[in-house]
């Protein structure tokens, strides 16, 4: 029986571009971009998206929406929706923010979207045995997955903001350690685990003492996003805990689905 040996982690982009390919055998990726990829594509599939197509690219995200012309173009660049004169012909249908994607705009559509940094995270580890990506809105779900469906290591993926490492990414991370850590201490199971990972472990626990919204408005996004009025409300919004019992994982298609729809070929 498979079990999880190791614990890791990585911080940000930097780790992230230096690490080969091959360092994700046998391994599951677990993608946080809290403020916003992973908390918009968790709502977006909550309120019926077909998928959610992550690409790195806005000349890509093109190319596949030609594949699929009925689909919906996403993304931001900067924290903006992506417009006709970044992408050099086409507005965007929806941008970064998890409170666009309510039900009467993407209920059945299959979702193109690139990111400064959640897109460029999930791609980068697609290669890995089982990519997942995560949100606060799914946190416990995500964590559940991953102990009915173990590896023998995790590795914490941080997506970070343009070069450097966020905040509140390495809150997601801690927290996902933390439900991790206590589930196989309950089993009394001692895991191994870096002093990365204890260290977002002991910051997510910091910081759900006074609460994630205060610690996410803390952080460099928090602040970029509290300085544009329509997107300010995106700060609380994504610090709300497991509002939805599902996981989401990257396909070998290159597609994000909900847990339910791959076991029921959706």
């Amino acid at each position: 029986m498979t079990q999880i040996q190791k614990i890791d982690l990585l911080f940000g982009p930097a780790e992230i571009k230096q690490t080969l390919p091959s360092a994700f055998e046998n391994t599951t990726c677990i993608i946080f971009d809290i403020l916003r990829f992973t908390s918009s594509a968790t709502m977006a599939l909550a309120n019926g998206a077909k998928a959610v197509i992550p690409v790195e690219s806005i000349g890509e995200a093109l190319k596949v929406h030609k594949l699929h012309p009925d689909s919906l173009l996403a993304g931001e660049r900067n924290g903006a929706k992506i417009t006709a004169s970044l992408s050099g012909s086409k507005n965007f249908h929806l941008g970064n923010s998890p409170r666009e994607y309510v039900r009467e705009v993407i209920e059945g559509k299959t979702i193109i979207s690139t990111t400064t940094n959640g897109t460029m995270a999930l791609t980068h580890c697609k290669m890995a045995t089982q990519v997942m990506a995560v949100s606060f809105f799914n946190m416990k779900a995500s964590v559940n997955w991953l102990l009915h469906y173990p590896t023998p290591r995790v590795c914490l993926v941080c997506s970070g903001t343009h070069e450097e490492n966020s905040y509140e990414d390495m809150l997601g991370a801690g927290a996902f350690a933390d439900l991790l850590i206590s589930s196989f201490l309950f089993s009394g199971i001692l895991p191994r685990y870096t002093d990365s990972v204890l260290a977002c472990r002991l910051l997510y626990q910091q910081a759900a003492q006074k609460g994630l919204t205060e610690h996410f408005a803390l952080s460099r996004n928090g602040k970029a996003l509290h300085s544009i009025p329509a997107l300010a409300q995106d700060v609380a919004f994504s610090a709300r805990n497991d509002l939805f019992d599902f996981p989401i994982l990257l396909c070998k298609d290159g597609a994000l689905r909900t847990s339910q729809d791959m076991l029921f070929g959706v």
